[in-house]
């Protein structure tokens, strides 16, 4: 596949994915740190969490989503649609991620190669 055509694949895709990551991201990213400092957030209202304990508190049974409200929602909620949602934007962060080594190492043959002569 040509450069110019790889570029575009990438720029594009990762302007379509932009927000998505940003969602998926930052909800895990603020679910992780609020578990690390000590809190969860259920219904709004934080609420004591020791880190490292595995178990959410509440009543048994009581899924992960619900223990985070909305963030918990986006990050981790267990519907089809959640789970296609999520299985599509990890399958365009790999394709991100495979277009840019390989426009990286393109670039970077060139510049050995110019370097050679």
């Amino acid at each position: 596949m040509q450069e110019n055509d790889l570029r575009k694949i990438h720029r594009n895709l990762g302007i379509f994915l932009a927000l998505f990551l940003f969602l998926q991201g930052g909800s895990g990213l603020l679910i992780a740190a609020g578990e690390l400092f000590g809190f969860d957030h259920h219904e709004g209202a934080p609420q004591a969490h020791h880190a490292g304990q595995d178990s959410y508190p509440g009543e048994a049974g009581e899924r992960a989503e619900e223990e985070h409200g909305l963030l918990g929602q986006i990050h981790h909620k267990d519907a089809a649609i959640w789970h296609i949602y999520r299985i599509l934007v990890g399958t365009g962060l790999m394709a991100q991620l495979i277009t840019g080594i390989v426009v990286f190492m393109k670039i970077e043959g060139r510049r050995r190669h110019a370097g050679k002569n």
